[in-house]
């Protein structure tokens, strides 16, 4: 990888940010420079303070916080821009592009997306002529299909993966000096990721943009990434050439987030968590630990817990018919993990709901093989926790909620909810709590508490690890294997992730167009049949 040296484009010393009420110090001290052409990788957990160093550069910082620097300055040729001034947002527009997590929050759903992309430029000279041919080449430079059609398409007719490319090409049409790019890939399936990043950086290698790129995906900055920080609890814990980083880690810390993603050439019986390395107390619970002893963990005879026949399932719209799921078969057999995999809209999610009973098939059978227990079969795990939980519920109540509906007393139902979230490493003290005061991984051990309540035979993931970072994953991953052996569990586990189903799944299926076109048990095969397949492998074998 070609190095660029020369001055930082980007100085920051001793960055501190603060809360007002209450006073609290949530990043302490971090320095770092991002020089003209680089592309430095900021990596870390969730609630680290990744977002809030670059809202505090950009100018973003929410109110109640306050942030102070020794010095925090742009080089803008022989222009040094500081950022710690007050009034620097205007000033900032057309020199720092920002690229938000979640495209469509970025979004106006009611615009037509080029009208979008052209009002970053709306105020510069020029007439409205020149400034859409100026929309419509940034349109083609993100490699979205026929500009002209798209610059009048609404945010809904478009995927994922294009949302994407229509706030990049909005971040990058003022040809900023740095472009910062916060978790942008991560509800984005490995191809389409894949795609995005080499976007991303062959943008800033031909504009000679500096790139601030924000992840949790070790794997992922190692591609094109040219420099790293790592920060832990608001605190710099590793800084530096990014190869040299990744070969020989120095902080502990670093070398867990490394040793805690799963590996395709490696199958442990455990992924390594953050806290083997750290000597930190780790919390969780495993059913076992907690003396669970489920009615089904004794049962050695494999039997079908669901199995679908013939599914075929088409959305109308108007005149519109998109077939979401063509004439699919599957049986489930219990305590199997079944991986399913496939791009965005290839019919993951509609399978989800169908084996779920929120949406019926169109045609074919859906049998549910049921074995005397009080509960439903099937519960699903959604991708989102804090989305699936009630911000005005105590989280102990969430759990309790099937049960209580089930007829269950509340005596016997806040019993089962404390077992239960102490098994899935959530403390009973903390049973009055409202999901807010949870982190990521614990809301949605949370929303695994709530699907157990009720004891099925099926779990459905559907991306319910996609956007927790790789440590916390680990442990979401261990949680998931335990909590399988001590109840009996089947587990659909839907997923972009190649390499997280091959750890963690007995049986893989690769889903597109609404079909099944390969699947495999056991090692990764060398080579797949269908085109889709073969860009998945070559895509996680880098």
């Amino acid at each position: 990888m070609t190095r660029v040296e020369s001055r930082p484009v980007l100085s920051v010393k001793n960055l501190q940010i603060t809360s007002k009420d209450p006073f609290f110090q949530l990043v302490k001290g971090v320095s770092f420079e991002i020089k003209q052409g680089h592309r430095l990788a900021l990596v870390g957990e969730s609630g680290s303070g990744k977002s809030l160093i670059c809202r505090a550069i950009s100018g973003l910082l929410p109110q109640g916080l306050s942030s102070f620097a020794d010095e925090m300055s742009l080089q803008n040729g022989t222009e040094k821009i500081n950022l710690s001034h007050n009034s620097k947002q205007e000033k900032l527009s057309g020199f720092i592009g920002y690229v938000f997590q979640e495209p469509m929050s970025a979004l106006n759903p009611v615009l037509p997306v080029g009208r979008q992309v052209q009002e970053a430029i709306e105020h510069e000279p020029g007439t409205w002529s020149e400034k859409k041919q100026r929309v419509l080449y940034w349109l083609d430079k993100v490699k979205l299909p026929s500009p002209e059609t798209t610059y009048k398409k609404y945010p809904h007719q478009l995927s994922g993966g294009q949302w994407q490319r229509i706030v990049i090409a909005m971040a990058m049409i003022k040809n900023p000096i740095l472009l910062i790019a916060d978790e942008p890939t991560t509800a984005l399936d490995v191809i389409v990721q894949a795609e995005i990043v080499e976007l991303i950086a062959e943008l800033c290698r031909e504009g000679r943009t500096s790139l601030l790129f924000v992840s949790h995906d070790l794997d992922l900055v190692a591609k094109f990434c040219t420099d790293i920080l790592v920060i832990r609890h608001g605190e710099k814990v590793e800084y530096g050439d990014l190869k040299a980083v990744i070969r020989k880690p120095n902080h502990p810390y670093t070398r867990a987030l490394l040793l805690s993603k799963p590996r395709l050439d490696h199958k442990p019986l455990r992924l390594p968590v953050v806290s083997d390395f750290i000597g930190e107390k780790n919390t969780l619970n495993s059913a076992a630990k907690a003396g669970f002893v489920s009615d089904v963990h004794q049962q050695k005879t494999r039997h079908p817990v669901v199995t679908l026949r013939s599914i075929y399932k088409v959305y109308r719209q108007s005149n519109n018919f998109t077939e979401a799921i063509s004439g699919l078969d599957l049986v489930m057999f219990s305590g199997e993990t079944v991986g399913l995999v496939g791009p965005s809209g290839c019919g993951k999610s509609t399978l989800a709901r169908i084996l779920c009973g929120i949406e019926k098939p169109d045609s074919g059978e859906v049998i549910i093989h049921w074995q005397g227990r009080r509960a439903d079969v099937v519960q699903l795990v959604f991708q989102d926790p804090f989305s699936s939980l009630n911000p005005a519920l105590s989280i102990g109540n969430q759990v309790m909620e099937p049960l209580i509906a089930k007829g269950i007393s509340r005596d016997t139902a806040r019993k089962e909810a404390m077992e239960m979230l102490k098994i899935t490493g959530i403390e009973p003290e903390r049973f009055s709590d409202y999901p807010h005061r949870f982190s990521g991984g614990q809301r949605q051990r949370i929303a695994i508490a709530r699907a157990l309540i009720l004891k099925p035979a099926l779990v459905v993931l559907d991306e319910s690890v996609a956007a927790l970072d790789v440590s916390v994953q680990a442990v979401v991953i261990n949680l998931l294997n335990d909590l399988k052996d001590a109840f009996g569990l089947s587990y659909l586990f839907i997923t972009h992730n190649l390499v997280i189903a091959q750890y963690f799944c007995d049986k893989i299926l690769v889903m597109y167009q609404g079909k099944i076109v390969d699947s495999w048990s056991g090692k990764l095969p060398e080579s797949l049949q269908h085109p889709f397949s073969q860009r998945l492998l070559q895509v996680v074998r880098g």
